[in-house]
C-alpha cells in the first residue's frame, strides 16, 4: 500500500492475473463511528442497513462504537472492571490460564506477541482473553472436541466473580 498526496491509501492486490485497486481514505481527526444496532424496520433501519453501516465503518475507520445492544450499563461496567483487573494480574497468573491449556475449546489467555498475522510475519501487539459460552464436559460436542466448545479457563482464585459476570454478559 502507498500513501498518496491527498492523504489516501491505495491498496493493490493481484488475484491470479487480475489486478484490483481500491482507494481508501485515511481518517484524520474524526471521531470513531457510532452505530445503533437496534433494528427498526419502520424507519428503514433493518439488518441490511446496519450491516452496510458496519462495513463502511470497518473499511474506512477500522472500528466503531456499538449502541442499541441492550446490555445493562452496570453489567458493562462490571465486565470492564474485571477485565482490567485480569490484565493487571501478575504475568504468572495470566500464564496459568494460557490458551494452550484450553485445547479445542480455544479459551484462555494469549500473551502479548502470542499471535501473528500476515502469514506469521507480523507480531500482534496485544494480549487477549478468549472466552465464550460455557458448555458442560458431558456435552457431545465437548467430548468430540469441536472447536470453541468447552469451559472458560479463568483465574478463579484471584477473580472469583469473573466467571459469573462473563456468563451474564454473554447471555445478555
Amino acid at each position: 500500500s502507498n500513501i498518496n498526496k491527498d492523504n489516501s491509501m491505495k491498496f493493490e492486490t493481484k488475484i491470479g492475473n487480475i489486478e484490483q485497486s481500491e482507494k481508501k481514505t485515511k481518517q484524520k481527526n474524526e471521531e470513531c463511528p457510532i452505530i445503533n444496532i437496534e433494528i427498526n424496520e419502520a424507519v428503514g433501519h433493518g439488518k441490511k442497513e446496519i450491516a452496510a453501516e458496519i462495513r463502511k465503518a470497518l473499511e474506512t475507520w477500522g472500528g466503531f462504537i456499538c449502541e442499541g445492544h441492550g446490555v445493562d450499563g452496570d453489567l458493562r461496567q462490571k465486565i470492564f472492571e474485571l477485565s482490567k483487573a485480569f490484565f493487571n494480574l501478575p504475568q504468572e497468573v495470566k500464564d496459568s490460564v494460557h490458551l494452550c491449556k484450553g485445547g479445542a475449546a480455544w479459551r484462555g489467555y494469549m500473551p502479548h506477541g502470542g499471535e501473528r498475522s500476515e502469514n506469521g510475519k507480523v507480531e500482534d501487539l496485544k494480549e487477549g482473553l478468549y472466552l465464550g459460552e460455557e458448555h458442560p464436559s458431558t456435552h457431545s460436542y465437548v467430548i468430540a472436541q469441536f472447536p470453541t466448545w468447552g469451559k472458560n479457563i479463568l483465574p478463579d482464585a484471584e477473580l472469583p466473580e469473573f466467571r459469573d459476570v462473563i456468563a451474564k454478559y454473554i447471555s445478555a
